[in-house]
């Protein structure tokens, strides 16, 4: 019991929490949009906002700290469709920035500065949602050089729309995991028994594959399982001595330059 009780001591003092919530600043009506989503209507589909998307990464991380397969599942689908946003948004990015900059050497343009930034606060936080953040933040410096391009006669018009929605449709198919994934309470041992939680899972979402039942194919980024499911789970294996020993001698070297 005491040393139970000195552990949770431990844990309760490295916990973390920040002083007040974060923010984004957004600076162009793309982003803005992103942020919002858009109610359904007759004539328009339901684009999911970013609060909403940031509240749903938060409670499937709670899943999966609870033994959802389904959960873990969506959290490694949710990370590879991050880096593929990212790296589109970047490489676009460093295009359009050439772009911008041609022109004759004589000619010099000021900084573009956008005259009404959008300040939001971040209220659900979690691991990938503050990378889905760092995506928002990438596709809008993305769509802010789309305009700046078109301003200086670098793109037309038609090729500004389409770039526009471009973008738009890279950040939604990132949505998208998360938008598909709902929460039924059920864990790895309800699907061993075929529960009716699980029942209801594998009715919405398929059967689930081994290596996400067994925990061998996870999100590095992932929650860390509960503490019966760690013993049978190859990437929640405790860091070994050789490896402490391997990083304090390259921060050691870092540190003697």
């Amino acid at each position: 019991m005491a040393n139970q009780a000195n552990q949770n001591r431990r844990e309760l003092a490295g916990s973390f929490k920040y002083v007040e919530n974060p923010t984004i600043q957004l600076i162009t009506n793309v982003a803005l949009f992103l942020w919002n989503g858009r109610e359904r209507t007759e004539n328009k589909a339901y684009i999911m906002s970013m609060p909403e998307l940031l509240r749903r990464v938060r409670n499937m991380e709670s899943a999966i700290q609870q033994d959802d397969p389904w959960a873990d599942k969506t959290y490694l689908a949710l990370q590879e469709a991050i880096d593929e946003a990212e790296h589109a948004f970047q490489a676009k990015k460093e295009e359009l920035e050439a772009v911008v900059e041609q022109g004759h050497s004589r000619i010099s343009f000021p900084s573009a500065v956008t005259k009404s930034p959008v300040e939001r606060e971040i209220v659900d936080h979690s691991r990938l949602g503050f990378r889905v953040l760092e995506v928002l933040a990438l596709a809008d410096d993305t769509a802010r050089l789309i305009l700046e391009a078109q301003h200086r006669g670098r793109i037309d018009a038609r090729e500004k729309v389409l770039l526009v929605k471009s973008v738009e449709s890279i950040f939604r198919a990132m949505m998208s995991h998360v938008s598909k994934w709902r929460y039924f309470g059920v864990t790895r041992d309800d699907v061993a028994a075929n529960t009716q939680p699980a029942q209801k899972a594998k009715a919405a979402f398929g059967e689930i594959e081994q290596e996400y039942l067994d925990g061998s194919l996870r999100s590095k980024f992932a929650p860390e399982l509960p503490k019966k499911r760690q013993k049978v789970s190859q990437t929640e294996a405790p860091v070994t001595d050789d490896e402490v020993e391997a990083e304090v001698a390259k921060m050691t070297a870092a540190a003697q330059g």
